[in-house]
């Protein structure tokens, strides 16, 4: 499969089979980082009956991290109220993040998996909380920038959504990011498919 690839400031957009992936240049030797993208969106029969900002399809970014952590709180807080939209994250090696039963989050190449679609629930202006359709389990991250699976919603569960360029976006923890810099953390995986703390994640601005 013919992949075809330009520059775009200090990465590379490639596009492949109607895919986009965005490659860092300067990332450091054995460490390149590939930016994950998300597919089409997948509208559910509810979400087809009232308005969302989440209607338009467009293609968006998540970046790097995560710990096989399975999270429980005994406080209630407030749960989203609205479902949001069905889709995929997936990496340019072709890995697709999934949420499994037991609470494990990895990558897979099996696009048939039910485990690899994910509710973006809109939970503030461009906050969105990510939620495993199959487990009901919220995606999270900690201080430390382990991403992990909360049975309940938190304010470790939502994601800032930040418009990259081309129409791109980025999601990262709303409450941690790099002190002294200010960098925020992102989610997604590294280029075997596997978890990364989001606080070890370098991306350069647009």
């Amino acid at each position: 499969m013919r992949t075809s690839m330009k520059k775009v400031g200090m990465h590379h957009l490639s596009s492949s089979g109607g895919s986009y992936y965005l490659i860092l240049d300067d990332a450091p030797p054995g460490t390149q980082e590939y930016i994950m993208l998300r597919q089409d969106s997948i509208q559910s029969a509810e979400l087809k009956k009232k308005e969302s900002p989440f209607r338009a399809k467009c293609h968006e970014i998540f970046c790097c991290p995560l710990k096989q952590v399975h999270h429980k709180e005994n406080t209630e807080p407030e749960e989203p109220q609205l479902k949001g939209i069905v889709t995929k994250l997936y990496s340019r090696q072709g890995y697709h993040l999934q949420l499994q039963a037991d609470g494990t989050i990895d990558g897979t190449k099996d696009e048939d998996s039910t485990y690899t679609l994910f509710n973006l629930i809109p939970v503030g202006l461009r906050v969105v909380a990510i939620q495993g359709v199959q487990t009901k389990l919220y995606l999270a991250m900690n201080s430390e920038g382990y991403l992990y699976t909360s049975e309940l919603f938190t304010p470790e569960c939502k994601f800032k959504e930040s418009v990259f360029e081309n129409y791109y976006v980025t999601y990262s923890s709303m409450i941690y990011r790099q002190q002294q810099s200010g960098r925020g953390w992102y989610l997604g995986l590294n280029k075997e498919g596997e978890i990364m703390k989001g606080n070890h994640v370098k991306k350069n601005k647009p």
